[in-house]
């Protein structure tokens, strides 16, 4: 059963295109990086709330399943998103799901 995490950054005002750049290429090498991890996908939101002002990307990633998951959030390569994510003024949402469905 595959696990899929959605992950919305909103970011301030001052997030540039060189920040988005750099976020992307911390992302870049999961794939390769990251056991478990199937699918990663980043990029610029399409729509973000006017309450929401600034620009919000998105992450979506996809596990071979929860224990995936689970082993995903303690990864030094996920720790160095978190490090980098630091230094910037973000608002964060994280969904979780299942595709039952599905196997492994």
């Amino acid at each position: 059963m595959s696990v899929q995490r959605v992950v919305f950054f909103g970011f301030d005002e001052s997030f540039s295109p060189g920040d988005a750049a750099e976020m992307t290429a911390i992302v870049s090498t999961w794939r390769q990086e990251i056991p478990g991890l199937r699918q990663v996908r980043i990029g610029p939101a399409l729509f973000t709330k006017p309450e929401e002002p600034g620009p919000g990307y998105v992450l979506s990633l996809e596990f071979g399943g929860q224990d995936d998951l689970e082993a995903y959030k303690s990864d030094p390569a996920h720790r160095r998103l978190s490090a980098w994510l630091k230094s910037h003024d973000y608002r964060v949402r994280i969904f979780d799901f299942e595709f039952p469905g599905e196997r492994a």
